[in-house]
Formats: C-alpha cells, sequence, structure tokens
C-alpha cells in the first residue's frame, strides 16, 4: 500500500490507462474516465482561481448526478476538503452545516439556489458557469496535496441536538479503499450501484472504490431508490454486479431476482441471520461494519454459503487497522466476554471539527500502539471476540441507533421535539417490531394542553431529515421509572399493541378499510387487523411494489418504500396518510392566513396614503 498518494492520484491513473472506458453511468448520461478527470481538473483549477487552497472547507450541494461526482473529486484535485450537504434536507439544517463548518465555497446548482440562504459563502453554480469553467486547462494540476490534509467532512447526528462533522484525512480514505476494493470483489469489470446518500460515508466507499478500481459507477435518482420496482428493474437492466444495501432492504428483495449481482455488502445496521443466509447462496455477500469516524469500513465478514450461525459476525478489522474489545478501565476483555470496541490503526479520523472537548472524550490515546501520538475511536458498540478471531456486535451502549443504514443520536430527535412550544419533556426510543427497527415517540405535553401529533411532525420536518421523524407519538402524563429514578424504556407503552397478538381490532375508518382490502388481496389473507405488520404478514418486494401501486390508485398518493418501513401497520400508514393531508391543509391555513394579513396590511397602508393625499 502506497500511503504517499492520494485518491484523486489513484482516479488520475486509470484514467490515463483507460481513457475511453465508461466511469459513470446516469439515465442516459454516460462519462468516460478521460471526460471525467478533465472536468474534475477545470472545476479545481475554477475553485483554486477563486481562492481554494489547501484545507479549504468546499461545501457540495448537488442532487445525484455526474456533476456530483465530478465536484467531488475536482475539490480533492484543488487540495482541499469537501462537505456533502443534502439539498433534501430541511433548510434549518442546511443553514447550520453553512454556519458550523464555515464554509469558503459552495458549488451547487442555480435550481437550488433557495437552499444556500444564509451561507457566507462564495458560490459557484456549475450550470451557470458552465461556459467559465470549460475554458480552463484540461491537464492534471499540479497543486500539492499531503496525506494528511483533509479529504472530506461528513456530518453525523449529534446527541447536543446539533450534527457534528467527522474529519477524515486522504490516508484514511486511501487505506480504506485499498482494502474494500478487495474485500468487496471490486474489478475494473464491475458494475457498482450508487445507493448511499452522499451525505453518508457509505457513498464515499461506492464512489471512490469504483474510481479507483478502473469499475464503472452507476448513480440512480432519488426517486428511483424510493420504488422498488424501478430499483429491480435499473439493477437488472444496467447489469448491476456489486451492490451495498442496508438488511432491512435485503430482508424485502429476492436474491433469485438479481441474477447478474456478483457480490452484495450488507452495511449500516445488524444483519439478521436469515438475510445472511438468503443471500450467501451463489454470490459473495460480505457483513461490512464501520463507523465515519473510522474511514467508512473497519472490519468485514465474508458469509459462506450454507451459514448456519445464530448472528453475523462482523468480522475481523481490514490493512492496517487495530481493533480492541475493552472494560471499563480499559482493559482488553477475554475472548467471549462482551466489552466496548476501540478502533486504532490508519483509519481513524483527525476528530470532529471545532468540537475539542468532543474529539477527546472521543478520541483517545492508543496505550496498544508503539507510535507515539497515536490515538484509539471509542465506538460505543458492545461487541465480543468470537473463538475464531471474528468480532460479534451485540448492541449499543449509548443513545445511537442505525435505521436502514442511517446514523441516528436519539438525544437530537429529543431535543427537536422539546423546542416545540406545546411539549413539556419527550423521550424517543428504537424499538424492533414486525421485524423492523421504528423510532417511537413519547411526549409530556405543557400543563392544560393536547398533544397534536400533526403539528408536531410538520415542526420536525423544518428541523430533521425525514429518516429522523419518528413513526409514531404517544401522549404520556409521565415517563416509567425504575427504582433507582431512571427511565424503564421497557415499560413504555406499545402504541400498537395489537401487532403482538394481544388484541385483534378490524379496520374502523375508511382509510383503515381500504388498506386492509389492499392487504388482504396482495397478500393473500383472508383477515387483516389495524395493528398487524406487512411484514410479519409476509410481505416483501413484491408486495410493497404492488402496495406501492394500489395506494396510487386508491388514494392518489406516492408512498414509498422508507414510508412502508416507518408505518408498517394499517393503523400507522393510515395515520400517516391521513396526517399528510392534514399537514398539507395546516400549511394552506397558514398560508392563507400570511395572504390575509398582507392584503389587511397593503389596505392600511393605502388608506395612510390616501388619508394624507386628502389632507
Amino acid at each position: 500500500l502506497d500511503t504517499s498518494v492520494c485518491v484523486h492520484q489513484i482516479i488520475e491513473k486509470q484514467a490515463a490507462a483507460h481513457p475511453q472506458k465508461t466511469a459513470l453511468k446516469f439515465e442516459n448520461e454516460t462519462l468516460s474516465y478521460e471526460l471525467l478527470n478533465q472536468r474534475a481538473n477545470q472545476l479545481a483549477r475554477h475553485l483554486r482561481s477563486q481562492g481554494v487552497e489547501s484545507e479549504s472547507l468546499v461545501g457540495i450541494c448537488l442532487e445525484r448526478s455526474p456533476d456530483m461526482v465530478i465536484a467531488m473529486l475536482a475539490v480533492l484535485k484543488a487540495g482541499a476538503a469537501y462537505v456533502p450537504i443534502d439539498p433534501t434536507y430541511p433548510q434549518e439544517r442546511i443553514r447550520y452545516m453553512f454556519s458550523d463548518a464555515q464554509l469558503q465555497t459552495i458549488i451547487s446548482h442555480s435550481h437550488l439556489t433557495n437552499k444556500l440562504e444564509g451561507a457566507n459563502a462564495t458560490v459557484v453554480l456549475l450550470d451557470d458557469s458552465a461556459a467559465g469553467i470549460s475554458k480552463w486547462d484540461t491537464h492534471n494540476p499540479e497543486f500539492v496535496t499531503d496525506p494528511s490534509n483533509l479529504a472530506y467532512i461528513i456530518y453525523t447526528s449529534g446527541s447536543t441536538g446539533k450534527p457534528k462533522g467527522t474529519m477524515l484525512m486522504h490516508r484514511n480514505l486511501v487505506n480504506a479503499l485499498h482494502s474494500t476494493r478487495k474485500k468487496y470483489y471490486v474489478t475494473e469489470d464491475s458494475v457498482v450501484l450508487q445507493f448511499a446518500s452522499f451525505s453518508f460515508d457509505a457513498s464515499v466507499e461506492e464512489i471512490f472504490s469504483t474510481l479507483t478500481a478502473g469499475a464503472t459507477l452507476h448513480l440512480v435518482r432519488k426517486e428511483t431508490l424510493l420504488s422498488l420496482a424501478e430499483l429491480i428493474d435499473l439493477i437488472n437492466k444496467q447489469g448491476i454486479t456489486n451492490m451495498t444495501l442496508p438488511p432491512s432492504v435485503l430482508s424485502v428483495l429476492q436474491p433469485k431476482d438479481f441474477p447478474k449481482v456478483r457480490s452484495v455488502i450488507s452495511a449500516g445496521e445488524k444483519c439478521p441471520p436469515e438475510v445472511a443466509k438468503r443471500w450467501s447462496e451463489g454470490r459473495h455477500f460480505i457483513n461490512g461494519y464501520g463507523p465515519t469516524e473510522a474511514a467508512i469500513c473497519t472490519t468485514t465478514y465474508e458469509v459462506e454459503s450454507g451459514f448456519k450461525r445464530y448472528a453475523v459476525p462482523i468480522g475481523k478489522p481490514i490493512g492496517n487497522v487495530k481493533v480492541y474489545v475493552l472494560d471499563s478501565t480499559l482493559q482488553p476483555t477475554p475472548t467471549g466476554v462482551p466489552g466496548e470496541l476501540f478502533i486504532g490503526g490508519s483509519g481513524i479520523a483527525r476528530g470532529y471539527f471545532n468540537r475539542p472537548e468532543l474529539t477527546a472524550e472521543r478520541f483517545i490515546p492508543d496505550p496498544f500502539s508503539q507510535i507515539a501520538g497515536a490515538r484509539m475511536y471509542r465506538t460505543g458498540d458492545l461487541v465480543r471476540f468470537l473463538p475464531d478471531g471474528n468480532l460479534e456486535f451485540m448492541e449499543r451502549i449509548d443513545h445511537q441507533v442505525k435505521i436502514r443504514g442511517f446514523r441516528i443520536e436519539l438525544g437530537e430527535i429529543e431535543s427537536a421535539i422539546k423546542n416545540h412550544a406545546s411539549v413539556q419533556d419527550a423521550v424517543v426510543i428504537a424499538r424492533r417490531q414486525g421485524g423492523e427497527v421504528r423510532l417511537l415517540a413519547y411526549v409530556i405535553p405543557e400543563d392544560g394542553q393536547k398533544m397534536d401529533e400533526t403539528v408536531i411532525r410538520l415542526f420536525l420536518k423544518n428541523h430533521l431529515p425525514d429518516y429522523m421523524i419518528p413513526g409514531a407519538f404517544t401522549q404520556m402524563e409521565r415517563f416509567p421509572v425504575t427504582s433507582n429514578g431512571k427511565l424503564n424504556q421497557k415499560a413504555l407503552p406499545d402504541p400498537e399493541a395489537g401487532a403482538k397478538g394481544q388484541t385483534f381490532v378490524k379496520p374502523g375508518s375508511e382509510v383503515e378499510r381500504k388498506l386492509a382490502t389492499i392487504w388482504q388481496e396482495i397478500l393473500q389473507i383472508e383477515q387483516v387487523g389495524i395493528n398487524d405488520s406487512f411484514f410479519e404478514l409476509g410481505g416483501h418486494s413484491l408486495g410493497i411494489v404492488q402496495v406501492q401501486g394500489k395506494i396510487k390508485e386508491v388514494f392518489d398518493k406516492d408512498v414509498n418504500v422508507v414510508d412502508m418501513f416507518k408505518y408498517p401497520t394499517i393503523s400507522s400508514l393510515a395515520k400517516f396518510l391521513s396526517d399528510e393531508d392534514n399537514s398539507k391543509q395546516a400549511i394552506k391555513k397558514s398560508m392563507d392566513r400570511a395572504s390575509r394579513q398582507r392584503e389587511a396590511t397593503k389596505m392600511q397602508q393605502q388608506r395612510t396614503r390616501s388619508r394624507r393625499r386628502n389632507k
């Protein structure tokens, strides 16, 4: 492994060796390695002319497209670090990231300028500036980037209520890619699906392991990812050979529907044994693990055909990475004894941007390393070593969870809910229901008030990404506590108690009855209770596709895959569909009030001007 090179330099070598080979595909657009490299070179020079230099932070606020990848590569070539900003995030979250990262430059498109409000930075709009950028030299720039320089900063959910930026260096990334290309079987003839949002580090592995291997990366519109029918069709038509998906998505897909896929990586959350068993037949199936703070991938485990273990290990460390299982005194635990996972070696991030105290708390001196100044990262994950040397993930020690590949701090959601004027206190938990992990919120309203779930959901949509909004809200008078005064999570009520078979509740409202009819038809069952889970009743990928189609036909509404995971029962899905209408009505009422206020102000101003003229 040559640690003296940076990622963009490896891609430059691929462009020189295979200039006409397809690097990117997106809908009807293809980009060769030569053209990708040239366009990134031009943009890199343009960025330098705008004052971008080594260690500069450049925000990228773009939708999935070749421009997104060109921008990432160009920032690295300019010697700077990129900060991905998903334009679908709520405006307040985007504005916070702009401010917290102290961005000097932002790359975007003209139709996204409304997302850039409040940004105190130079804005480069790729469409408006295309003519000027195209005049720059297409040759590889000679800007010097050191492997210790920052490559990217990715923001993750924060327990204090605000997301935090993790700083990764070029050497972290190069080390991870060197192993993942081998472990994930990415070769120059691979066609890799780009599934993860570019604001999550899984996208870094998908994009750069592909391009450094000289393979072909297939970008997909977000709308396609949310429709299983379209996604399945694309994977087969485009000949995808490698894909990384969270276990919750793999659990509803059928391996036989993907005959061309050779390598499947499960990542982002705990992989159930039944998923590993199904997907390991006839192809490579790898369970990958790694926090953002340790450069994407820390350990891997390849599941062999005929898998029979009770749990899927997260495996052994990749090259140049060290893993330690330690007790509360930071002493190694014996094989089989649980402890907290600590990560050392070449993958460790520089720390959290502008968070020295949190960095010192999570990145601590590595007493097991012979290298002066070496640090290790405390993950908060409870694991244990198995007799064969593999690691087994058990649970989180703190309040962080992963759902469908998204890393979520429950404290951030609780903080957002408590900020609503009607809320006195709130608790959010993650609970497995119907084979899926769901976010559940419990709310104590202010004295004399009732919880209005629709209003709170609408409030949260302005502060949190959709994946962080709980699937159910329950009003409480007080929270149950243990004998020592701590929250008793197990005593919190199940919002849909009937889902556990305690009571069958037949559909009541018109929406519930229509949904029950759809499920009965698709799942071929005689009766459905409002608390029955779609997945527990046997729902899978084809079923989700059929449900999406029927809901569109009956309700004229689009329900995506994420919605089905968040609202797996008739009761929760019916409430979601009804809340959508209520939210739209609330927005309409708010807009109507604002319009009336503007009209009244305008009439008052006219009357005032009229009186002045009459004087």
